[in-house]
């Protein structure tokens, strides 16, 4: 067990980057986002897709990484395609949603979607989040919450469960 936990932190942690970014929670939190994605698993509709869609709401700190590190980098083996929806009817084309605090209120319109939402607020684990990111001293960590995705189709890996702050 432990031997997996160690692989499973190697798995999300490592990455090739100046010591500038890594010190920048935002772009640790736009590289975890590919890390957290090797532990998820997505209906097939979604896995059968040829692209992997990051979609993104209203202003977000880690959409400036996010270009430059998808740019020749793939999620799940699929090119990663970077896309600003303005509201959630556009989401089912998604794999992944980050939200921010001004979408907040929308977010029950993605229940129906196989979507993961992502969230860097405090608070948004406990208002439908599936991931929210926070930090804590110098390190970036994150909150899981279960219920927000049970019935999506969306499964979690246990080891990133292992890892996580799961809301109770």
């Amino acid at each position: 067990m432990i031997y997996r936990l160690n692989i499973l932190f190697i798995l999300l942690f490592s990455y090739g980057v100046s010591s500038d970014l890594e010190h920048d929670p935002n772009f640790v939190k736009s590289v975890y986002i590919e890390k957290i994605s090797r532990f998820l698993t997505w209906p097939n509709d979604k896995e059968s897709s040829d692209e992997f869609n990051l979609c993104l709401t209203g202003d977000s700190a880690v959409e400036k990484y996010l270009p430059r590190l998808y740019r020749k980098r793939t999620i799940k083996k699929k090119p990663v395609k970077i896309i600003r929806i303005d509201n959630f009817d556009e989401a089912s084309k998604c794999h992944m949603v980050y939200v921010n605090n001004k979408s907040i209120n929308q977010l029950s319109a993605l229940k129906e979607y196989s979507v993961v939402l992502v969230g860097n607020s405090i608070g948004l684990e406990h208002k439908g989040v599936h991931i929210n990111f926070f930090d804590e001293g110098e390190r970036v960590r994150f909150w899981i919450n279960p219920k927000s995705y049970k019935g999506s189709g969306i499964r979690v890996n246990h080891l990133l469960l292992s890892i996580a702050k799961i809301v109770r």
